[in-house]
């Protein structure tokens, strides 16, 4: 009886299955559907964020100025991520500011352009992610919340500034909410 209900098991497993594949098709592992995902957005994304990368930032503008005056508050080592990956990919600022004193004299200070400031945003994040829960009651430290939202803020306003940039975020936020859903529910499920 055993080995007899062992076999009808296995049988309506095997129907199940089928059946599951015909409709949904074959199961794919979390990796694969994320690979997929990004490979999915790139045409779109890509384009987008080019463009927006290659916008100047109007400093002498309110919206530059607001922009301008978050970059005190970020810290070294998140301008450092943000170097260190333009000089590994070969990209130098393409933002230049020129200041003309009352005297007329003229100095020039390069600025951080579009991508710089896309990357410094990408490394306030990665630190806030990082700091999930590590709080002392499971939830983000207040240094990862305090990251995040200057993330928030940086994004914003750079948004603001750039609406290329806005319009290629805004873009991108679809498969990242589509890899951070498959994420939650590999984590849900694993138990």
């Amino acid at each position: 009886a055993q080995g007899a209900v062992n076999d009808r098991a296995q049988s309506a497993n095997t129907m199940l299955r089928g059946s599951m594949d015909e409709a949904f098709g074959p199961a794919v592992g979390t990796t694969a559907r994320q690979a997929g995902i990004r490979e999915g957005a790139q045409p779109t994304l890509n384009p987008l964020y080019e463009e927006a990368y290659a916008q100047p930032i109007d400093y002498a503008g309110p919206k530059g100025q607001r922009l301008e005056g978050l970059f005190s508050r970020i810290p070294g080592e998140a301008w450092g991520y943000a170097n260190r990956l333009m000089k590994v990919e070969g990209i130098k600022s393409k933002q230049i500011k020129f200041d003309v004193a009352e005297d007329g004299s003229v100095t020039l200070k390069e600025m951080p352009d579009v991508r710089q400031l896309d990357y410094v945003k990408q490394a306030l994040d990665a630190v806030a992610r990082e700091a999930q829960g590590m709080g002392a009651m499971g939830g983000t430290s207040r240094i990862g919340r305090a990251y995040g939202n200057l993330a928030s803020e940086l994004r914003g306003a750079l948004g603001e500034s750039v609406k290329q940039y806005d319009v290629a975020v805004k873009a991108a936020a679809d498969p990242i909410s589509r890899i951070k859903a498959l994420e939650y529910g590999r984590d849900a499920l694993r138990s």
